[in-house]
């Protein structure tokens, strides 16, 4: 059940990577283009004095490039520029890739396996009912003159079967996992008392 916790994160991962390169790349675009385009309205309008007859002032629409490019640099120096910088590189792509795909793969896994646990579920309670009955008869064996069966492999089949049975009644409970055992076979499932063996 861990490995489905792992590819949870790892799928979480990959996309919070993903997302928070694409998140600081726009708006760190937007900024920049907010920018350009602030200083570029006010030289065009500089600029479209001279077509109307009127003296263009250069040295102001030199003054507007450098407060533009300026403003651009101090944008690259934003802490919004460092982040994107790192989150663009090619090990943190990487990195990335490989949670989102690993962790995808693993959540369709668990989806597979849930899949198959609540599919077929008649079969499987009918399955354990055999070999309960079958533990049953063997340890009533057993307990009786005829000994055709060793006493250990008899409890050490039993144990195995109030382990698993134990491990499902368990596990069938706790809410992260419970998704992963059908709860109609789980409440089927009896423990043998076996104390009594002679």
């Amino acid at each position: 059940m861990t490995w489905t916790l792992i590819s949870i994160a790892l799928f979480l991962v990959g996309i919070v990577l993903i997302v928070s390169e694409n998140l600081t790349y726009k708006i760190y675009n937007r900024k920049d283009e907010k920018i350009f385009w602030k200083y570029q309205v006010q030289i065009n309008k500089e600029i479209n004095n001279r077509t109307m007859n009127k003296q263009t002032d250069w040295d102001y629409i030199d003054k507007l490039r450098r407060a533009c490019e300026q403003e651009q640099h101090e944008l690259r120096e934003s802490k919004l520029y460092k982040l994107h910088g790192l989150l663009d590189t090619d090990e943190i792509d990487s990195v990335k890739y490989f949670c989102t795909i690993v962790g995808a793969v693993g959540l369709a896994i668990c989806g597979l396996i849930i899949l198959i646990t609540h599919t077929g579920v008649d079969a499987q309670i009918r399955s354990n009912q055999i070999e309960y009955e079958s533990l049953c008869n063997r340890l009533e064996i057993v307990n009786s003159d005829y000994e055709d069966i060793s006493k250990s492999d008899v409890i050490k089949d039993v144990a195995d079967w109030n382990n698993r049975v134990n491990r499902a009644l368990y596990w069938s409970q706790n809410t992260w996992t419970s998704w992963f055992y059908s709860q109609k076979e789980v409440s089927e499932l009896k423990f043998i008392e076996y104390g009594g063996i002679k």
